[in-house]
């Protein structure tokens, strides 16, 4: 943090702006050296292989469309679920408290984008729209992922997500979540989706 602009430091703070991921690309600015100078409680580092699925990971992208670059796709997916989801969160909540540092050093107020991207880490998600679907609903974080992403133009307090989902007819829903590479919608989606409708349709009847 020493050796950046007072620039890249206000960057790093709006790295996440109204709960969304502003700009993936000074993510990656950001996260591959995280992911590739980060220990292990064993003392490994994660290495350079871990910025890659690091910056994937984040964003939401579906573990199908990751390329293996070093061994076999089990062995990417152990990494990814055994190490890095539970190691980077961390790693981020680290390079935020330096930025807060290295920012009151100089006079500055930045954002908490960082501490923000860290929670987002967690789940490998690039918003709390997607969050929201992931942690309160188990909607698979690529789902959540696509679904926010429609969700974000016509964005309102008055709708939360999870209302808008309930809202949405069942085809629209399954275009949003097979996307353009007609990605394979999960059973259990279909069901939760029918769950949401029937207590949307319940709440509207006692009102």
């Amino acid at each position: 943090m020493k050796t950046r602009e007072n620039w890249q430091l206000e960057q790093f703070g709006n790295l996440v702006l109204g709960g969304y991921i502003f700009n993936t690309s000074n993510v990656s600015y950001l996260i591959g050296p995280v992911a590739k100078y980060l220990l292990a409680f064993d003392g490994e580092a994660l290495g350079g292989a871990y910025s890659y699925l690091a910056e994937k990971w984040i964003t939401g992208t579906p573990l199908s469309r990751f390329e293996v670059k070093h061994g076999t796709f089990g062995q990417m997916i152990a990494k990814i679920y055994g190490r890095m989801q539970y190691l980077l969160p961390w790693g981020l909540f680290g390079m935020h408290e330096l930025l807060k540092y290295e920012a009151n050093l100089r006079g500055m107020v930045v954002g908490d984008g960082v501490s923000a991207l860290s929670v987002l880490a967690a789940e490998g998600v690039p918003n709390f729209d997607a969050l929201t679907l992931t942690l309160s609903l188990g909607v698979e974080r690529a789902d959540a992922t696509r679904l926010s992403q429609a969700y974000k133009s016509v964005r309102s307090k008055a709708t939360p997500i999870v209302g808008w989902l309930s809202g949405l007819p069942w085809s629209r829903a399954e275009e949003i979540v097979r996307g353009v590479d007609q990605r394979r919608v999960d059973p259990t989606f279909r069901a939760l989706h029918r769950r949401l409708v029937r207590e949307r349709i319940q709440q509207e009847t006692k009102g």
